[in-house]
């Protein structure tokens, strides 16, 4: 279990390496010069020179990619050139209204969708089966910009029963909710199907009915006690995706988080913001995932043994 966990580390550790280096050339691709972005226009060249230097521009790539590691690492992500504030209150102010959608969002994708699959693993072939199908294909084929467009439409401009964007009481939750949760929904569904299902067929199944268990205990105490090991890491992984899909959905409903931030930074080229902000989405997948297979190994022994 030790060698397992230090493994994952130095792996995580190894990729966090990658990720800085891929985050840092490749917000240099970026056209514009945020030294001058800074300054009015026609500033003299001394003038652009300086705030390079404050800005940690100046030097060779390798001299400026080394001292952002250094700051990155003591909290000093820099200054945002759009907001005029650090960045790193910027991120502390947006991040939590993020992780609050991105976690009513899975909490109710789980429900709905957890409850739809198994429904559909129990009565295979049956309506429910069906239904359950053909909402996991909408739900994986349908835009979430367009689908945000439509609900909009219809509870806000036909219906007027709820706002159609801001932050604050729970009504403003349940068009951004609903929006990011609904392709959650149909994966977890399908997963969870698919996975109850496949987990009916085997024989220790088979063995615990021969005993003369009833169809309850047999699900709960068998059947999903063994699929849950496999649904652990499709919500981990679910989980990175939600904070990813709420750039679209906070774009939308002016949802004030990390996304709409985020489409802020890269429109007015904020360099420091985006640079950091890029850093931050692949720290939290590199963490998320870095958490399932850890909790992946405690509660599966074969991960353990090998």
């Amino acid at each position: 279990m030790v060698e397992y966990i230090v493994r994952r580390l130095i792996q995580t550790v190894l990729t966090l390496f990658v990720l800085t280096l891929t985050v840092f050339f490749m917000v240099r691709l970026v056209p514009g010069d945020p030294a001058r972005a800074l300054l009015q226009p026609g500033a003299p060249q001394d003038q652009v020179e300086a705030m390079r230097k404050l800005l940690h521009l100046s030097g060779p790539l390798y001299v400026q990619y080394a001292t952002w590691v250094w700051r990155t690492v003591h909290g000093d992500l820099g200054m945002s050139i759009f907001h005029r504030q650090p960045v790193s209150e910027l991120i502390v102010q947006r991040l939590p209204r993020t992780i609050e959608l991105a976690a009513v969002a899975m909490v109710f994708s789980v429900v709905v969708g957890g409850a739809l699959g198994l429904a559909a693993a129990l009565k295979p072939g049956s309506a429910v089966d069906y239904i359950v199908r053909v909402l996991s294909l909408v739900g994986f084929a349908m835009p979430s910009f367009w689908f945000a467009i439509m609900l909009i439409l219809v509870f806000s401009v036909m219906w007027h029963v709820l706002p159609t964007s801001g932050y604050g009481a729970p009504k403003f939750f349940v068009l951004p909710v609903l929006t990011l949760g609904a392709q959650l929904v149909g994966v977890i569904a399908s997963m969870v199907s698919a996975t109850v299902s496949e987990v009916m067929r085997e024989e220790f199944v088979r063995t615990a009915r021969a005993k003369g268990l009833r169809e309850r205990v047999v699900v709960h105490r068998h059947v999903l006690k063994n699929a849950f090991i496999t649904l652990v890491t499709l919500l981990g992984l679910q989980l990175g995706g939600l904070l990813g899909g709420a750039v679209i959905v906070e774009t939308v409903f002016a949802w004030p988080g990390i996304g709409l931030l985020t489409i802020d930074a890269v429109n007015t080229r904020d360099y420091p913001l985006v640079q950091a902000l890029a850093l931050l989405a692949g720290v939290i997948f590199l963490g998320i995932n870095l958490l399932v297979d850890l909790f992946y190994a405690v509660i599966d022994p074969r991960i353990r043994i090998s």
